[in-house]
């Protein structure tokens, strides 16, 4: 078979395929309209996705907890959408988190990454209720990047949780990154439906 032949052949191939995948598309376009109208089944997606990113944040950096919240939207609060990890105090006492309260809440309000090595040398945590529930969660360093939706505003945070202290480095950091967008691109996703 020639070369001209061979690439006839593959031209036809791809047409026909593509015509394939707009059938497809438009037998499934009322099914996905029916389950992006159901709040029940965008929000079972949009934890699904968050727990299996959240999975993969904490397995690639070696962090052993972790959370990623959204903000509401009504009050400015940040909350826990999941987790892994964290005792019912750590939950309870963090399940709303207010801007400028916590890494998180830092993040939140500057909209910049808190990266905190160690929660005892910290002026965030000292001599507060928080740092009791943070030792007793064996948390010792934290890090929470705002997750930026297209608006250009943040829309949540993702944290991780160290039971040592620890500088994260700048390779953490990039892996960090690239799950936040995901993080951010489903809390966009659902929020638009």
């Amino acid at each position: 078979m020639s070369l001209e032949h061979r690439t006839q052949s593959l031209r036809q191939g791809a047409r026909g395929a593509l015509r394939d995948v707009a059938r497809i598309r438009e037998t499934l376009r009322p099914q996905i309209k029916a389950l992006a109208a159901d709040d029940g089944f965008r929000l079972r997606y949009q934890n699904k996705m968050l727990a299996m990113i959240l999975e993969r944040v904490l397995r690639h950096t070696g962090a052993s907890m972790g959370h990623i919240q959204s903000l509401d939207p009504q009050s400015g609060r940040l909350l826990i959408q999941v987790q892994k990890g964290f005792s019912t105090a750590f939950l309870q006492f963090f399940q709303t988190v207010e801007a400028g309260h916590g890494a998180c809440g830092i993040a939140l309000q500057t909209a910049r990454r808190q990266v905190v090595p160690d929660i005892l040398a910290s002026g965030l945590f000292t001599n507060g209720p928080s740092l009791e529930i943070l030792l007793d969660a064996n948390v010792r360093a934290v890090q929470s990047t705002p997750l930026i939706g297209e608006s250009g505003k943040v829309i949540g945070v993702l944290s991780t949780h160290y039971r040592r202290p620890r500088e994260i480095d700048i390779e953490e950091l990039r892996i960090v990154d690239y799950f936040a967008r995901a993080a951010a691109d489903v809390l966009d996703l659902i929020a638009t439906r």
